[in-house]
């Protein structure tokens, strides 16, 4: 029989399994203190009739996929670790398991909430992109490629061969994991070129105060980096270099909370009126370009007169307000 000796620091499946439910735990307590913020917006959004049908209904999938992941995660916990009258615990074999009912559903979990998380960002980029279905054509066709890898692995997992080391022999997740990054890391490129193009707008047509009064260059950057879902990216690679290790399983299981934060955050960031950084470029450009900007090259008589110059209407900033103001009402 198999054992376990968590104080000979031994990373192995078990180990991994225990130490990724603690962090699922202050991963799901994070996302909860989001849940009201991201519930508050879309009702404001579905009352203006601004917010697409769906979307509540994916953040409500979202919502009962993590906690319901957590729910099997700390029922599969107690009976790894649940020392029975007579009998000495064994975790390590229990985890070895991989047929058993509570480890097939959290697999479905853990494989159909980034397929809806997926339909969220290629969404995003289509409203970012003023509803081009030419520039979600690729991610289009990978989110179908996904499906069919998702299916497979659903399929494949629970005949997987696991080893107390972590070895995975299915490769069908690895290559939904790999083709989910490549579907993000193209929807992020496409975002993060967008609200690029338009800060880079912006900061050449005001004065650098007035630009550094939205923000400092690095909360700019951050912003992109949350309005991208670069984050989920990153964690999305994160899983697949680990996915031959026991690492693995301390990073899989906080990956629902994990994405659904990173997902609520940029729903709330994306939806809310009241950001002055990335998103809130349509508004403070509208304020900004009615009131405040003088064009340095522009006479005396043309801001007097009223007269908006012809500088003002950059083609980065005609694209950057009707995109943005599309992107909160889409």
């Amino acid at each position: 029989m198999a054992e376990l000796d968590i104080a000979t620091g031994e990373l192995n499946i078990a180990t991994g399994e225990l130490v990724g439910t603690w962090l699922q735990l202050l991963a799901t307590g994070a996302y909860l203190m989001y849940v009201p913020q991201c519930a508050t917006v879309l009702w404001r959004d579905w009352k203006a009739g601004s917010s697409p049908p769906w979307l509540p209904v994916a953040c409500a999938l979202i919502f009962i996929l993590t906690m319901s992941d957590l729910a099997l995660g700390l029922v599969r916990a107690y009976q790894a670790f649940h020392v029975k009258p007579g009998e000495r615990a064994d975790p390590l074999t229990y985890y070895l398991d991989a047929r058993t009912a509570l480890d097939i559903c959290k697999n479905v979990a853990d494989v159909v909430l980034p397929l809806i998380l997926d339909t969220i960002i290629v969404y995003r980029t289509y409203a970012i992109w003023d509803k081009r279905v030419a520039v979600i054509a690729l991610p289009g066709c990978l989110v179908l490629v996904n499906l069919v890898f998702g299916a497979l692995a659903l399929a494949a997992l629970p005949l997987g061969r696991v080893q107390a080391s972590g070895l995975i022999s299915s490769s069908t997740l690895r290559y939904y994991l790999i083709t989910t990054l490549c579907l993000n890391v193209t929807c992020s490129g496409l975002i993060w070129w967008r609200i690029w193009r338009i800060s880079s707008g912006v900061f050449r047509l005001s004065s650098f105060s007035q630009y550094r009064s939205g923000g400092s260059v690095m909360s700019q950057v951050l912003e992109v980096l949350i309005q991208s879902a670069a984050i989920y990216c990153a964690y999305l690679l994160a899983l697949i270099l680990s996915s031959r290790t026991s690492l693995f399983f301390i990073l899989v299981n906080p990956f629902p909370a994990v994405s659904a934060i990173v997902f609520c955050s940029l729903i709330v960031r994306a939806r809310s009126t009241h950001s002055v950084s990335a998103d809130g470029l349509s508004l403070s450009m509208t304020l900004h370009l009615g009131r405040d900007l003088r064009c340095p090259s522009c006479t005396e008589a043309e801001h007097a007169g009223g007269a908006e110059p012809s500088e003002w209407h950059n083609s980065d900033v005609e694209v950057g307000r009707e995109t943005w103001t599309r992107g909160h009402t889409s």
